[in-house]
């Protein structure tokens, strides 16, 4: 909530892609800095943990932001409970395809894919929340 309640002020105020981008930007970022750190000492990882926490509270309320301004009033519901449904069989495989990697190519090949894969995402998420909105009847 420290992170997650200003950062939500943040995208009422600036704008939800610009909050977007720039978590997301520094999800990368965190991502690639675990990959380059073969053996770092624990307090390293810690706090490149608590980093990436920090972006998942910086874009989750311009995310969820994003879904509220592109659906309908009487859609809302649905487009939310579709966003977790994705979001929940996604991250099971995700954790699978993370841990094989990392088993088969170590550590910082697994990092690495995270971080491209969650860029093309960001990339891809952006330019869906760039499309004009369309107004059910």
């Amino acid at each position: 909530m420290a992170i997650a309640m200003p950062a939500g002020i943040v995208s009422d105020r600036l704008g939800r892609i610009p909050v977007l981008l720039g978590g997301w930007t520094l999800r990368v970022l965190v991502l690639l800095l675990l990959a380059a750190l073969p053996a770092p000492p624990a307090w390293q990882v810690w706090l490149l943990f608590i980093a990436y926490a920090a972006t998942l509270a910086v874009t989750e309320p311009a995310e969820r932001s994003v879904i509220g301004d592109h659906a309908s009033a009487h859609e809302r519901g649905t487009a939310y409970g579709l966003y977790h449904l994705a979001s929940g069989l996604l991250v099971l495989p995700g954790a699978v395809l993370f841990g094989a990697i990392w088993e088969r190519f170590g550590s910082s090949a697994a990092f690495t894919t995270a971080a491209i894969v969650t860029a093309l995402g960001a990339a891809w998420m952006s330019w869906l929340a760039h499309e004009p909105v369309a107004q059910a009847g």
